[in-house]
């Protein structure tokens, strides 16, 4: 086992809920997207999409959550008065 692989399952562990990191390890371990699909259980859009974010942007990248807002939030001069 290498060093990220590692990491990748302590990090799994921290984060029960974070499916990225499951199907990170399938994938390095050699897993195509239908084995692991079978496996656990997910869609392949959300398998490709973790796939490509830690391709894209590294592993530590891939695990990440990221921010969803569609736009930065806009603090009126009126809101920025009543602080």
């Amino acid at each position: 086992m290498t060093a990220k692989r590692g990491e990748i399952r302590i990090r799994a562990r921290r984060r029960s809920g974070q499916w990225c990191a499951a199907i990170l390890l399938r994938y390095a371990d050699g897993d195509g997207p239908t084995a692991i699909q079978k496996a656990l259980g997910l869609s392949r859009p959300t398998i490709y999409k973790c796939i490509d974010k830690a391709l894209a942007a590294g592993v530590e990248a891939g695990l990440e959550d990221r921010y969803h807002r569609p736009k930065e939030p806009v603090i009126t001069q009126e809101s920025k008065a009543w602080s």
